[in-house]
């Protein structure tokens, strides 16, 4: 082993006795400066510092910034300084011949490597289960059972493509989605977050934000899973630490940076200061920066030394603005309403956001988690064909509920088209779920917030509004730290030259699910005045875009629902806004031309599936002899609700399916009730031949009473 290397071993091996030991720090900061190994501003902070012992600590950060050649550097102008102390730390010579005594010997550099491998071993095991919200002791899923790729871009979209997003649904939301996956300017991969850009600069901070319940962390866990592993960046780190800002909350003494990876890390305690040489081999994982309860505006000195000790918040900060280890690289997660303060902190960072799922990583999420493919398949298919469902399932969380509810019905026995009620149902679970994982820094108490947002949403319906400035937060949240970051993503955006906050709910749907929600939390008079308004208001055309809310309005009705807000915040909806909404439906059905335009009789029977209760929905049916959806393109979600609607028919004559454009998948979700009407009206041309011989098949059941088939121009077939 060459000499430079062993001086190197010494300096490194011998930092606690130099730094005690060393008489005359000074002459060898002239000495390095000279030779221009340290830098004018190092040299007059080892010079500024208070005792003996601080200007050599000052000195070892400046020698692990500029590595081994400086270190080498040094123990020569220290072996000329102060020989007798080198002599007594235990010779150079002695560590040339490998002497096993030698504090600095060969076997310690094999040390390193055994150690480090020991530790990929630990982040292999530690990281490679997680426990789902729900978990019992000890119940843990493998990673690999549950993780799928998720949509991640790195770019700031425009006003108008986020208000895109937030309006569209079902297929259509689904299409947006694959147009930013396929958009290569806009998307990226966790694999390709630290490529160089398109200028050829390596960025090395990367901001990873989402909103709550999207992913963020599990794709912590997931890159320190694959790294252990050797599947990701084993060529770029040589060490990835993982470091939880929600555990850093708890430390109540002063620690260093290296205390932050000796935290999880313990094993590598003998060899850390040799790590750190390394700097910019090392990838720092900040997971959930947004949960910090500090500021990281602090002051602080500009020391390089990594064993100084000071508060979480000073020994993070020094970390993420550089001041020590500059060449490191960082990567952190945080919800969006954090990145003014990162921005005050970090320098020239990536900005990439986790988006969610598109469709086809949401199909892999169901075989993820069911393993069993048809049952993947019929989930995924059951999911496809409820629209709002279909549409908030980009977010991680929602999936992952759905699927509990769908597995536990597969498990029981039970026909999953029957597993949910409501749709409203998933966002009551969702509600709640976020309320006990995501909300540990809520500073109201949660009806409270809840309300808040009830009334956020609310003005946003009124004036179809799905961004929300600085002026509409303030008016129902006036402190800006009661801002619930796990409803409501904040948004960046150009205004000119300058610019400018904005805020939104997830999706559209839970903007219009947290306003019939707000009705609820009410107290029983100001509900009933709201709903009456509501309903009044959702006759006038230009007020059709409030039928949503109607809608989730329904499905807080459902007894099974209301029992669960009952159970969860000692609320459910009153029963004089159940009788108006009763009264209201059934005005609105014997209405013979429908007040809700082309798609009326459609909504009125989304209405009746929300409510979910087969004895009044039957009643509400029996106003009809027969359904006209002619000229309504149907979707898969549309059908399941015609589906469920004639059903509860105790008797019903006509249904008219005509230019509906039905194909087979629609047709086959339809077949359960086509045989109960004497008289059907349809065309054929998009059925194909396995939607034919489907209809034929009905046609010929035993219990089928269609007297009469009317297809494409007219022409009638006599059963």
């Amino acid at each position: 082993m060459a000499e430079s290397q062993h001086s190197v071993i010494f300096v490194n091996r011998h930092r606690a006795a130099l730094i005690q030991r060393v008489s005359q720090v000074k002459p060898l900061a002239d000495a390095l400066l000279s030779q221009g190994l340290i830098q004018e501003e190092t040299y007059t902070n080892i010079c500024a510092a208070a005792t003996r012992q601080d200007r050599m600590r000052e000195l070892y950060a400046a020698l692990h910034c500029t590595g081994d050649r400086a270190k080498a550097a040094f123990y020569t102008i220290l072996k000329d300084a102060e020989p007798y102390l080198v002599e007594d730390l235990g010779p150079l010579e002695t560590e040339i011949r490998g002497d096993p005594q030698s504090s600095g010997s060969v076997s310690d550099c094999c040390g390193e490597e055994e150690l480090g491998k020991k530790y990929q071993e630990w982040v292999r095991c530690e990281y490679s289960t997680v426990q789902e919200y729900n978990h019992l002791p000890g119940e843990d899923v493998q990673l690999e059972n549950r993780y799928t790729k998720l949509l991640i871009i790195q770019k700031h979209r425009q006003q108008k493509e986020r208000e895109e997003e937030l309006r569209c649904r079902g297929d259509s939301f689904q299409e947006v989605m694959n147009k930013r996956n396929c958009d290569e300017f806009m998307s990226t991969s966790v694999e390709n977050l630290f490529d160089p850009d398109e200028n050829g600069a390596v960025r090395r901070t990367v901001i990873l934000q989402g909103q709550a319940g999207i992913g963020k962390s599990f794709t912590a866990q997931k890159i320190m899973f694959d790294w252990a592993s050797g599947k990701l960046y084993s060529e770029i780190f040589l060490y990835i630490f993982h470091i939880k800002c929600r555990q850093l909350n708890l430390i109540g003494e002063n620690i260093s940076v290296v205390n932050l990876i000796l935290n999880n890390s313990q094993h590598l305690a003998p060899v850390v200061t040799e790590i750190l040489c390394s700097s910019e081999k090392i990838l720092f994982i900040i997971d959930g920066f947004d949960e910090l309860k500090y500021s990281l505006d602090v002051s602080h000195s500009l020391s390089h030394d990594l064993h100084e000790q000071n508060s979480p918040a000073i020994t993070l900060s020094r970390l993420m603005r550089k001041v020590i280890l500059p060449e490191c690289f960082l990567l952190i997660t945080t919800r969006s309403t954090a990145l003014d303060k990162l921005t005050r902190v970090l320098k020239q960072p990536r900005y990439t956001e986790i988006l969610g799922f598109s469709e086809e990583g949401m199909k892999t999420y169901f075989q993820n988690f069911f393993q069993d493919k048809k049952q993947a398949v019929d989930a995924f298919n059951y999911v496809k064909r409820n629209q709002i469902m279909f549409t908030t399932c980009f977010i991680p969380v929602i999936c992952w509920i759905v699927c509990t509810v769908l597995r536990q019905q597969l498990e029981e026995g039970t026909n999953i088209n029957h597993a949910l009620s409501t749709t409203t149902t998933i966002f009551v679970y969702f509600v709640d779920t976020l309320l006990e994982h995501h909300c540990k820094s809520l500073r109201l108490p949660v009806q409270d917030v809840l309300r808040r947002l009830g009334a956020l949403a609310e003005s946003g319906i009124r004036e179809q509004r799905v961004l929300f400035d600085d002026k509409h937060i303030q008016d129902i949240f006036p402190d800006p730290s009661q801002v619930p970051s796990s409803f409501l993503n904040k948004i960046l955006l150009r205004k000119r030259i300058f610019k400018q906050a904005v805020y939104s709910f997830m999706h559209l749907s839970f903007q219009e699910f947290f306003t019939a929600f707000s009705y609820v939390l009410c107290d029983d008079k100001e509900a009933e005045e709201k709903v009456a308004e509501l309903l009044a208001e959702s006759k006038e055309k230009n007020k059709r875009h409030i039928l949503m809310t109607i809608r989730f309005l329904f499905g807080l009705s459902n007894s099974e629902t209301a029992d669960l807000l009952k159970e969860k915040y000692n609320h459910s909806i009153s029963p004089a806004i159940r009788f108006l909404l009763e009264g209201w439906i059934k005005e609105v059905i014997k209405m013979n031309n429908f007040i809700f335009g082309d798609n009326g009789l459609i909504n009125i029977l989304h209405f009746l599936y929300e409510i979910h209760e087969k004895d009044f929905v039957t009643l509400a049916m029996d106003n009809f002899k027969e359904l006209d959806l002619s000229f309504q393109p149907l979707k898969r979600t549309d059908c399941a609700v015609v589906t469920y609607c004639l059903q509860a028919c105790r008797r019903f004559e006509r249904l008219n399916l005509r230019s509906c454009n039905l194909k087979s998948e629609e047709l086959e979700m339809l077949l359960p009730v086509l045989p109960k009407c004497q008289s059907l009206d349809l065309q054929h041309n998009h059925l194909g031949d396995k939607g034919l011989t489907m209809l034929s098949k009905a046609l010929q059941s035993p219990g089928c009473k269609i007297k009469e088939l009317w297809q494409l121009l007219d022409k009638k077939l006599i059963k």
